[in-house]
């Protein structure tokens, strides 16, 4: 199973602190993305985004021409409607887009990439280069633009004129390992913005029994509990707690035994 969309969620812009918002990630959800849209250059003070109190990891924050941009994300969220919370002590203008994504049972998540571009063009867009395939990237975008559309390379999550700016975000499910160009395209007027990409990665993690054998004097068997015995010079003898040192790989490795 690869990345799919649970839901996703938006808040316009306040000067509340904290500025809130409620979200509800279902059963399957691994991942949330936290994408914080600036009024102004000035950046947002005040503490760390929370989702029912469980603090979430940056990605990446800027702040230039008439907009600031930042990006949190959040592994494992608690399925369920909780509560957003980022702090705005200096009573900045800020909206909020939340979105959470569905992944394979027992996949572990983590961050493989992110980039950011700040220019004044038409038609914005930015590269990210991932490492692996069927990944899910996220973008969002902050703009000066006073009436905000465009075409995303990938799916829409929201698309919103803000005030005199516009912010909007989007996501690209990959196939392949390698370089994307995310943006917007049908956007004729150039004006400054600021885009952030993130690229996550689910993986399922290898699980090994390793499988022990002793020679017992005439065959291998294999080591059961308390069962693998050394040879002390006159009988063979069951090892109890502690442990020994196994040859592996060029090096003696210290197994422990619990009797």
């Amino acid at each position: 199973m690869a990345f799919t969309q649970d839901v996703s969620s938006w808040s316009g812009l306040s000067t509340a602190n904290p500025h809130t918002l409620n979200h509800t990630c279902g059963s399957n959800a691994k991942l949330l993305v936290l994408n914080i849209f600036i009024g102004g250059k000035t950046a947002r003070t005040g503490a760390d985004p929370t989702y029912g109190g469980i603090p979430f990891t940056k990605i990446d924050s800027y702040a230039s021409g008439e907009t600031g941009n930042e990006m949190w994300y959040l592994v494992n969220p608690s399925s369920g409607t909780y509560q957003i919370s980022v702090g705005n002590t200096g009573a900045r203008r800020i909206a909020l887009t939340a979105i959470s994504f569905n992944a394979s049972t027992g996949a572990i998540i983590t961050l493989d990439a992110s980039s950011r571009r700040s220019a004044t063009t038409a038609n914005p867009s930015t590269n990210i280069t991932t490492n692996y395939p069927n990944e899910v990237i996220v973008q969002h975008w902050s703009s000066g633009l006073n009436t905000i559309k465009g075409t995303p390379t990938g799916v829409k999550i929201v698309l919103c004129d803000v005030g005199n700016y516009g912010t909007a975000s989007q996501y690209l499910l990959t196939t392949d390992a390698t370089t994307y160009s995310v943006g917007w395209s049908g956007v004729a007027t150039s004006d400054d913005y600021i885009l952030i990409n993130a690229a996550f990665r689910e993986y399922i993690p290898l699980s090994i029994t390793p499988v022990f054998k002793y020679w017992d004097g005439t065959q291998w068997v294999e080591a059961k509990a308390g069962s693998i015995k050394y040879w002390d010079g006159a009988s063979w003898q069951v090892v109890k707690a502690g442990a020994m040192k196994v040859y592996i790989d060029g090096e003696w490795k210290i197994v422990q035994f619990n009797g």
